[in-house]
């Protein structure tokens, strides 16, 4: 069999696990346990999700002694047979990406279809979060300057609605610190692939809130990812006695800009050029880089993203066949597998 074939075979081979993105549903109380089971019902007639049974949630949640969502941080371990993980509780739902533990929605629900409707488009949000196709902030805590207890009241709740707010929207995901303690805290985190290319190309997003005549003013200061570089602010007044809510969704309306809208599909065709160069010098990681890059660019470079990542996979199945527990080689090659055919199935391969 020849390498063209073997990719052709594994390729089709990982299609057959593409429909079966595995979540994790986790009710923390009695009502969201009873909205959780109904929102199951409903899932279960998508063919592209795979939930976790009632046994696995419940170990789970035991081994994270989880009691309340302020106390949810995310455990690779504890999540590393899902892809994304759900709480709810109450009235509220949180979806995290179980690879980096990102936030990539907090909705407050009332019906199963609306929760069902939720978890569909986190799932979404996660595949574009995955091949690098979302802007990334990174928040900072909320500054709060000579404020009155009243109004620093105010300001955490301002800073609450921003987070839910700006980590809601379809096209950025929000790198927020309290849910990436975990992940940041760990031995060796800064160097780290993960978390390299985690922070990767975020901006920096500090607000300050600040005392004025007419309510409450909310600054918003936008910098470069080494937070050296002050790139623009935005500035909105609350007034007294506003609904939070609303005025927030106005104030985000233009917010964030776009940064420096230079030649994207031209960055994107270098980096093409860089993948499949580093590629036919055997270097599969600076080639899936770059690759990825192109991709957050240009969306049109899926294609190359697609057949680089089939051909990484391949080739690692090839040079190691013989060489290693067959468990093991086929997941070396299995997670690239899963994204070329995803891929794939998206522009009509087949």
């Amino acid at each position: 069999m020849n390498k063209t074939w073997l990719f052709l075979c594994l390729l089709l081979w990982a299609g057959q696990l593409v429909g079966q993105v595995r979540i994790a549903l986790c009710p923390l109380d009695t009502e969201s346990r009873n909205l959780a089971d109904l929102a199951l019902a409903e899932l279960s007639a998508d063919h592209d999700i795979a939930c976790l049974e009632r046994t696995e949630i419940d170990r789970l949640l035991a081994e994270a002694r989880l009691a309340d969502q302020s106390d949810f941080q995310p455990d690779l371990q504890l999540m590393q047979n899902v892809e994304l993980f759900i709480v709810l509780q109450g009235s509220e739902l949180q979806a995290f990406d179980a690879t980096t533990g990102v936030r990539l929605a907090s909705h407050k629900l009332d019906t199963a279809t609306e929760v069902s409707q939720a978890v569909r488009q986190a799932l979404v949000k996660r595949e574009r979060f995955v091949n690098n196709q979302l802007r990334k902030l990174s928040l900072l805590p909320m500054t709060p300057v000579n404020l009155s207890p009243k109004q620093e009241e105010t300001a955490r709740k301002l800073e609450n609605i921003l987070s839910r707010q700006l980590g809601n929207r379809p096209d950025l995901v929000l790198l927020e610190r309290r849910h990436l303690m975990m992940l940041l805290s760990e031995p060796g985190a800064e160097t780290s692939d993960l978390t390299s290319q985690l922070f990767a190309g975020a901006l920096l997003l500090k607000p300050t809130a600040l005392q004025d005549p007419k309510g409450l003013h909310l600054r918003l200061e936008y910098f470069t990812p080494d937070g050296l570089t002050a790139l623009l602010k935005g500035n909105y007044v609350f007034p007294h006695d506003c609904d939070l809510e609303q005025h927030m969704q106005k104030f985000l309306q233009h917010n964030p800009p776009e940064i420096a809208p230079e030649d994207k599909p031209g960055e994107a065709r270098a980096f093409i050029y860089e993948a499949w160069f580093a590629l036919s010098h055997s270097l599969p990681g600076d080639a899936l880089s770059a690759a990825a890059s192109a991709v957050a660019l240009d969306p049109a470079c899926e294609k190359h993203l697609c057949r680089i990542l089939s051909q990484v996979a391949g080739e690692y199945y090839w040079k190691n066949s013989g060489k290693m527990p067959t468990m093991a080689l086929h997941a070396g090659a299995i997670s690239h597998l899963q994204r070329a055919a995803r891929l794939a199935a998206k522009h009509h391969f087949f």
